[in-house]
């Protein structure tokens, strides 16, 4: 399971979607707009190093957090 992000034009339209995680458990918890027009993702993830992480985990599920523009 991976985080899962849709983006939708002003008409619910949708403009591309995109997922983000490893090879294990990954949980979106919040979106938040950040000031150059992109967003972090934020939640809990139990991949390990691979895939779109850069890190290996370091405990049973890790918090997570994603810039996207």
């Amino acid at each position: 399971m991976d985080y899962w992000v849709v983006k939708i034009d002003a008409a619910g339209r949708k403009q591309w979607d995109k997922t983000f995680g490893g090879n294990d458990y990954d949980v979106l918890m919040a979106i938040v707009p950040t000031s150059d027009g992109g967003f972090l993702l934020s939640g809990y993830s139990r991949s390990g190093q691979g895939d779109d992480k850069s890190e290996n985990r370091s405990g049973g599920m890790d918090y997570w957090v994603v810039k996207i523009k």
